[in-house]
């Protein structure tokens, strides 16, 4: 393999070792009231940037469902709003690693930092369980539910 090849394989790593050298090299750039304006770059531009990007990698099916209940108020689309909270609450999952980042970003040097986390330590394995617990029942549900509305729509009225 080239180097330009490997350089375009692997431009995420050769990238951190890049602002990590310029960091080091220059770290007033960084620093509060600095250039970069940490304070609100990293605080509101980041923040905002890494919930985009997480958005964006959300399953297709959860996007459609929460476009499905945004038109369902107003279309009679055959999903209630109720059907499409069901659907896309056993679809996303919130994330550890999304979260401890996130409150170490926004609380940046908060004494009691451990504090805020409890909340997201406790939600995220109960999320899991009560998940696994909730997901056959609100499946069937739901299967049958769809089959009932195929039902009403295939008979003459």
């Amino acid at each position: 393999m080239g180097l330009l090849a490997r350089i375009r394989k692997e431009w995420f790593i050769i990238g951190i070792v890049v602002v990590i050298l310029s960091a080091k090299l220059q770290p007033s750039v960084g620093v509060k009231g600095g250039p970069l304006k940490p304070e609100v770059t990293v605080a509101y531009v980041a923040v905002s940037l890494i919930f985009f990007n997480s958005g964006l990698s959300l399953k297709t099916e959860v996007s459609f469902m929460l476009l499905t209940f945004a038109f369902s108020t107003r279309s009679g689309s055959g999903f209630s709003p109720a059907d499409t909270v069901a659907i896309v609450f056993c679809s996303t999952h919130k994330s550890l690693t999304l979260g401890i980042p996130m409150l170490k970003i926004v609380f940046e040097g908060y004494e009691h930092l451990s504090l805020i986390s409890v909340p997201l330590l406790i939600y995220h394995p109960a999320q899991i369980l009560l998940g696994s617990i909730l997901v056959p029942t609100i499946r069937s549900w739901m299967t049958s539910r769809q089959k009932a509305v195929k039902l009403s729509t295939l008979q003459p009225i």
